[in-house]
C-alpha cells in the first residue's frame, strides 16, 4: 500500500502536464472546427503529440498504482497534479507563483487532506465482481449519452464546455476502475484469457472516447468550465466503482461521511479557484482560418 500514493502522486505529476499542453494544442484549433477535424488537427500537433506521449507514461504509473492501491486512495491523489501544476506553470513563466495561486492551492490541499483524512482504503474483494461491473458500465454509458446530447443542444459556451468535462469525468473513472479489473485479469489469467473478456475492449473504446469528449471540452471553453466538474465527476464515479464491483468501504459512518462531503465541496472550490487562475490562451489560426481570439 505504501508505493501506491507515491506511484499515483508521479502519475498525477505527469497528467497534470500533459493536460496543460493538450489544453493549449487544443485551444489554439478555430473554434469553427467539428470533432472529427479537431481530432485530425491535434494528430498532426507536435504540442498535442508530445502531451500524449507523456500522458501515456503516466497511465502507466496510475494502472501500475491502481493494481497496488485501492480505488478509494488512488483517485482521490491524481488531483494532486492539479495543484503540482501551479508551481510549475510558475516557473515555466519565469516567476514565483501569485498569492492568489497559493491561496487555491491551499484550500484544495486543505479539502483533500481532510478528505483522505476521513476515507477508509479498505481493499475489499481480491475478486471483482463482473456482473456488477457490467452493470455500472451501462449505467454510466447511458448517463454519459445523456450528458452528450445535453452538450450537443447548448449553445453557451462554458457550459457546454462544463457538461463536456462532467462526462469526460463519468467515463475516466469508470476507466479507473476497468483498469484495476484488467490488472487483476492479466495476473491471474495472463494476456490471452484476458482479452477474452469483454473488459479490456469496453476499456480501450472508453478510452478513445474519453479523449475526444475531453478535447472536446477544452476547445468549448476555458479550462474553469470543465477541469474542477471533470475531476470531482472522476473521482466520484471511481470510488463509487470501488464500492460497487470491489467491495471497498470508504465511507465508515454518518460523521466520516459528512467530513467527506465537505471536504470534497472545499476541494471542488479550489479547483475551481485554481482553474479561475489560469490565464486566458489566445488561438493561433491555421492557415485560411479566419483571424480571431477566442474569447475565454
Amino acid at each position: 500500500m505504501l508505493g501506491a500514493p507515491l506511484i499515483a502522486l508521479a502519475s498525477a505529476c505527469g497528467f497534470a502536464v500533459s493536460t496543460s499542453l493538450q489544453h493549449l494544442a487544443a485551444s489554439r484549433v478555430t473554434p469553427s472546427a467539428g470533432p472529427v477535424r479537431l481530432l485530425i488537427h491535434l494528430a498532426t500537433a507536435p504540442l498535442w503529440l508530445a502531451a500524449s506521449a507523456i500522458g501515456l507514461m503516466s497511465f502507466a504509473l496510475h494502472a501500475l498504482a491502481l493494481h497496488l492501491g485501492a480505488l478509494a486512495l488512488v483517485q482521490p491523489l491524481m488531483l494532486c497534479g492539479v495543484v503540482l501544476a501551479v508551481p510549475v506553470r510558475a516557473a515555466a513563466s519565469g516567476r514565483l507563483p501569485r498569492r492568489q495561486e497559493l491561496l487555491a492551492v491551499a484550500v484544495t490541499v486543505m479539502g483533500l487532506a481532510s478528505f483522505l483524512a476521513a476515507t477508509e482504503f479498505s481493499p475489499g474483494r481480491t475478486t471483482p465482481d463482473n456482473g456488477r461491473a457490467l452493470l455500472y458500465c451501462l449505467l454510466v454509458a447511458g448517463a454519459f449519452a445523456v450528458l452528450a446530447v445535453l452538450a450537443s443542444r447548448q449553445h453557451r459556451l462554458d457550459v457546454r464546455g462544463a457538461v463536456l468535462g462532467a462526462a469526460s469525468g463519468l467515463l475516466y473513472g469508470t476507466m479507473a476502475g476497468l483498469i484495476k479489473m484488467v490488472g487483476h485479469d492479466l495476473q491471474e489469467g495472463g494476456l490471452w484469457t484476458t482479452l477474452a473478456t469483454w473488459r479490456p475492449w469496453v476499456l480501450a473504446l472508453a478510452g478513445l472516447i474519453a479523449v475526444s469528449t475531453n478535447q472536446r471540452a477544452f476547445h468549448s471553453a476555458r479550462l474553469a468550465a470543465s477541469m474542477p466538474l471533470l475531476n470531482v465527476v472522476n473521482v466520484a464515479v471511481a470510488m463509487t466503482f470501488g464500492w460497487f464491483v470491489f467491495g471497498e468501504a470508504p465511507v465508515q459512518g454518518p460523521l466520516t461521511l459528512a467530513i467527506q462531503v465537505v471536504a470534497a465541496a472545499v476541494t471542488g472550490l479550489g479547483l475551481v479557484w485554481i482553474a479561475r487562475l489560469q490565464p486566458d490562451v489566445p488561438v493561433t489560426t491555421p492557415v485560411g482560418d479566419p483571424v480571431g481570439v477566442r474569447d475565454h
